[in-house]
């Protein structure tokens, strides 16, 4: 591919320069057209030419901030203008005026002043690794040279609509169970620390023997009264030693194969897993993508470091000459369910088929998980919060109840 250096107006006359890959100097000026630019002069840059020095990207120190749903609603909205006709350039300008997010619109800007200075947009959407992932980068590039990045984007909006679902039902699945276990530890410490220091000087005046019950509630809520900030100081560096353990990679390793195999959330993780395997690959293939590629970027988006190896070592055979469904035997992750959908889809010819059949069965096994583990969850954090404080409330009262038959 060649690379060609234009001067143009642009719709509101201005003059533009800039530099462009393309095949042949035809495509060179029909990319100019969908940019939007008037072709004033074209030439192919000479080999050894020096370059034209490429702007840094600016580094948002608060870039984490853009959500996920604003890329979702980016994606959605940007595909929409561009399959209603418009130019890249002019529905970049449409989104980057319309949005309300002061760090969408920056990151909007950059991408059309770099389109505009003719690179791709793929290229310009690699500077910014943490909004868009290599998936996002490798199908907005597949679009790009199949001519069909309209389609591309709404497909990864889809995508994207989807893993929100998934996070969405978590996050509500867990809610409730986790507001009741918020609440049992703040009625817990509620009496620990005043009620329990109230009542226990009444039972000195008595000066009867305590039940054993008693006497331990009574030495715990001592030791709290006095040591609650070595409890706070405790949690929060518990807190951050698993966040820097995190990051090494044995000890994620180590977490991530902990969590497949906890009972109904392991079995969850896997199925949504599976299914963002299968979905992703598939997008990819459906696209275009060849598979060596294309099993690249369905690592890098796989959020579970086991599965995550697994799928390099797949990579591997890959391009050893087996096929796909050979390297998932060799594996014990994928079910065999998902192994032999694969292998029938390869043999048919239509693996992405085959693929986008599993994603869409595991993501309504992943639905099913969900309800079991918030019908399941709900009732025993209400059984061990009232538990808790049903012994406080026995091992305060049994006391009361023996100061009253001696007093009759």
């Amino acid at each position: 591919m060649q690379k060609f250096l234009y001067k143009a107006r642009d719709r509101g006359r201005r003059m533009v320069e800039g530099s462009l890959a393309a095949e042949t100097e035809q495509a060179a000026l029909a990319r100019l057209g969908e940019m939007g630019y008037f072709p004033l002069s074209i030439a192919r840059e000479e080999p050894g030419a020096q370059a034209q020095p490429q702007a840094p990207p600016h580094s948002f120190g608060l870039l984490t901030t853009i959500r996920r749903r604003d890329v979702t609603l980016v994606t959605r909205q940007l595909a929409d203008l561009l399959e209603s006709g418009l130019t890249l350039m002019r529905a970049l300008d449409v989104l980057r005026e319309q949005t309300e997010r002061p760090r969408v619109r920056e990151v909007l800007a950059e991408v059309a002043s770099r389109v505009r200075d003719g690179r791709s947009f793929s290229e310009s959407l690699a500077i910014y690794p943490r909004v868009f992932s290599p998936l996002y980068i490798s199908m907005v590039r597949s679009g790009e040279v199949g001519g069909m990045l309209g389609g591309v984007l709404a497909r990864l909006a889809d995508i994207s609509e989807k893993e929100d679902d998934v996070h969405v039902k978590v996050r509500s699945a867990l809610a409730y169970p986790v507001l009741i276990l918020l609440v049992g530890l703040g009625t817990v410490a509620v009496l620990l620390i005043f009620v329990i220091p109230k009542l226990v000087s009444l039972f000195q005046e008595v000066g009867q023997t305590l039940p054993l019950p008693t006497r331990i509630l009574i030495e715990l809520s001592r030791w709290l009264a006095s040591y609650w900030w070595l409890v706070v100081l405790g949690a929060a560096g518990g807190a951050f030693v698993v966040r820097r353990g995190t990051r090494s990679p044995r000890a994620r390793l180590a977490i991530d194969h902990t969590k497949l195999h906890f009972p109904l959330w392991g079995t969850l993780i896997k199925k949504v897993e599976i299914a963002r395997f299968a979905r992703t690959l598939a997008t990819l293939l459906s696209h275009g993508v060849p598979i060596l590629p294309a099993m690249q970027v369905v690592v890098q988006a796989t959020g579970n470091a086991l599965l995550r190896g697994e799928l390099q070592q797949i990579g591997e055979q890959l391009r050893g000459g087996a096929t796909l469904s050979q390297g998932m035997r060799r594996g014990r992750l994928f079910p065999t369910p998902v192994i032999h959908m694969v292998a029938v889809g390869e043999e048919s010819g239509a693996l992405e088929r085959s693929l986008f059949k599993i994603a869409e069965t595991y993501e309504r096994d992943a639905d099913r998980v969900i309800k079991s583990m918030t019908s399941l969850v709900e009732p025993v954090m209400i059984l061990i919060v009232g538990a808790v404080v049903g012994f406080i409330v026995i091992s305060m009262m049994l006391p009361i109840f023996s100061i009253d038959l001696l007093a009759r």
